[in-house]
């Protein structure tokens, strides 16, 4: 399978460069790490700084043109 997938990479990396795929991918994003202090806790208490986690968040929906 993953030697499927390394034969077509260029084909896949063209599609996600599509400017009408960037929303998409940004909307999944946000959606990873907004789970990702959730995936990435213990006993409640968050590894990950919440505002730095805050401030990349609102510069990768600033990129992607999904507004704050």
């Amino acid at each position: 399978m993953l030697d499927s997938y390394n034969k077509r990479l260029q084909e896949y990396e063209a599609i996600y460069l599509k400017p009408e795929r960037q929303a998409d991918l940004g909307t999944l994003m946000l959606g990873l790490l907004k789970m990702l202090p959730m995936r990435c806790s213990d006993g409640g208490r968050s590894q990950l700084d919440p505002k730095s986690l805050a401030e990349f968040l609102d510069r990768f929906k600033a990129r992607v043109g999904l507004g704050s």
